[in-house]
């Protein structure tokens, strides 16, 4: 287990060997953590600190990953970019996979199919594929796996 350190009251990180600080207190998930202003306003947890550090940025700008792990809130891990700037960031690291590229994938295009194809019930396909019943409905509407024809 590493080490767990407040960076603020409310606010708890694991430092990681690779020098990223994860915020354990604020994601859920492994996503990105969200802070809430005292008028409820949610900012990211990474754009809060990096302008903590550096300074307020204007709106229009984004705050990007150099370690490419959004969990991260190590402020020397942290740049400011356009979304042009973050969009080719995404492209030029190949982070924008579709289908069985992507790693947190579960199914593969061939499991996908059979879903479609299937006349069994949701709830059924889900036991079976291992993955939530919303996941199947999801994949039959194909509000995902559109890459999949």
């Amino acid at each position: 287990m590493y080490p767990k350190e407040r960076v603020r009251r409310d606010i708890l990180i694991t430092k990681m060997p690779n020098g990223c600080h994860i915020c354990i207190s604020h994601s859920v998930d492994n996503s990105i953590g969200y802070i809430y202003s005292p008028s409820r306003k949610s900012r990211s947890m990474h754009r809060y600190v990096y302008e903590k550090v550096n300074g307020r940025i204007s709106k229009n700008m984004c705050v990007m990953h150099t370690c490419d792990d959004k969990r991260c809130i190590n402020p020397k891990h942290l740049i400011i970019g356009t979304n042009e700037d973050n969009r080719l960031d995404m492209m030029n690291k190949n982070r924008n996979a579709k289908g069985e590229a992507t790693k947190s994938n579960k199914l593969t295009e061939k499991q996908i199919k059979s879903i479609r194809n299937s006349k069994e019930k949701n709830n059924i396909l889900a036991k079976r594929f291992r993955v939530s019943t919303t996941n199947i409905r999801y994949i039959k509407a194909r509000k995902t796996w559109r890459c999949v024809k």
